[in-house]
């Protein structure tokens, strides 16, 4: 029996308004094109509230807190922003798929014998995540 599990990306739970002024920070990211791509998204928004004072806020879990928090002590020191850092807790949902019936011959390859059945489970698991506001 053979298991595999497959990690489905979280529900986001904001409305249109949230989206725009959201980034999601993924641990693959680059850490300068993101820096980039928050800082011109910084300026859009202080560009559409006429020179007012706009929050973005940045999204990351797991792999990717270390680099939230590091673009937004970048923000911080170097661009003279406020950040205020809000530490959560997530629950996600894994679907495991168990594979059975599969037939192994002797030179490794396998064949299917016509019963095999493919069962998916869901699992529940809490990851660590981290929400920055940062206020321009």
């Amino acid at each position: 029996m053979k298991s595999k599990i497959i990690h489905k990306p979280t529900p986001k739970q904001l409305n249109h308004k949230q989206l725009k002024h959201t980034f999601f920070v993924k641990a693959s990211m680059a850490y300068s094109s993101a820096l980039k791509q928050i800082l011109k998204m910084i300026a859009n928004s202080k560009n559409k509230s006429n020179g007012k004072s706009c929050t973005i806020t940045l999204l990351g879990m797991g792999k990717a807190v270390e680099k939230t928090l590091s673009l937004a002590c970048h923000l911080q020191d170097e661009c003279g922003y406020t950040c205020e850092v809000i530490i959560k807790s997530v629950d996600v949902l894994d679907s495991i798929t168990q594979s059975e019936g599969k037939n192994k011959s002797s030179d490794g390859s396998s064949s299917d014998d016509g019963s095999s059945s493919d069962e998916e489970m869901l699992q529940k698991r809490t990851t660590s995540g981290v929400e920055v506001r940062v206020v321009a």
